[in-house]
């Protein structure tokens, strides 16, 4: 029963459909409930394993994010474990009980059960994939409203939250261009607004959220704690062929590597 790959984690929506259906395209929520379908993939007793024994917060993998705006601790807990990895773990389980979001990055290069399911997304979809799981503790948000800049699947393991979607002011956005890179500089002490939230949506246990990327969305954890896989899919897009294309054919005709004419 256990979620393990793609095909269970989108039941009952098949694999087709949704790539024809929602993939680039839609939000699509799999109202489950069904704690049997995590059971055993990532939950509060799988942090302080994760912590003690795969020990990623002895390098950049794990996060700290305090609670109402407080800003990253993660050097705080990485000063911590270079002096002693214990006491890493200790920051952590300190600070979740006081109310800040622990957050495993890459969690499938040191998880098996979310490597599993990283692993058979990656067969399946053609595109990289990578997976961060979010402790977040009851009553928490760790960001505001924000835009992700890549799709993202999220599996509820443990716990209850509370996303809150907005309407798309951009669709399928990049993370970087050069016309971004000029641009964000002018917008530093602007933030954009995104409106009042559409659509609510509460995830549970085996529950799964899958937001494509441009949609403005935040989420806090209910009077429960949280425990959430955000799968991000990193595809390899048009642009972005025509690019690698352009680079293979410069290597044939050099009047394509010349500079651009003044």
């Amino acid at each position: 029963m256990t979620i393990t790959d793609t095909r269970s984690l989108l039941d009952p929506v098949a694999t087709d459909e949704f790539m024809a259906e929602y993939l680039e395209r839609k939000v699509l929520h799999l109202q489950r409930n069904d704690p049997r379908l995590v059971d055993g993939i990532f939950d509060l007793d799988s942090m302080g394993h994760c912590l003690q024994y795969a020990r990623p917060h002895l390098t950049s993998a794990v996060r700290v994010i305090a609670p109402d705006g407080g800003g990253d601790r993660s050097a705080e807990m990485r000063d911590a474990a270079a002096q002693n990895p214990n006491g890493g773990v200790a920051m952590a389980r300190s600070a979740f009980a006081e109310r800040h979001t622990i957050i495993f990055a890459g969690a499938e290069d040191y998880w098996p059960s979310v490597e599993r399911i990283v692993m058979d997304l990656r067969r399946v979809l053609r595109s990289n994939v990578r997976c961060n799981v979010y402790c977040t503790p009851p009553a928490s948000q760790g960001f505001d409203t924000h835009v992700d800049a890549h799709d993202v699947l999220v599996l509820q393991t443990s716990g209850s939250k509370t996303w809150r979607l907005h309407d798309v002011d951009h669709d399928l956005p990049l993370e970087r261009s050069s016309f971004a890179s000029e641009m964000f500089p002018r917008l530093a002490n602007s933030l954009p607004d995104h409106g009042e939230p559409t659509r609510e949506v509460v995830l549970r246990p085996g529950d799964v959220l899958y937001l494509p990327r441009g949609v403005p969305h935040s989420a806090a954890s209910t009077d429960q704690h949280s425990v959430h896989l955000t799968i991000g899919l990193y595809p390899l897009r048009i642009h972005e062929l025509l690019a690698r294309i352009g680079d293979l054919v410069a290597f044939q005709r050099v009047e394509l590597r010349r500079r651009v004419p003044l």
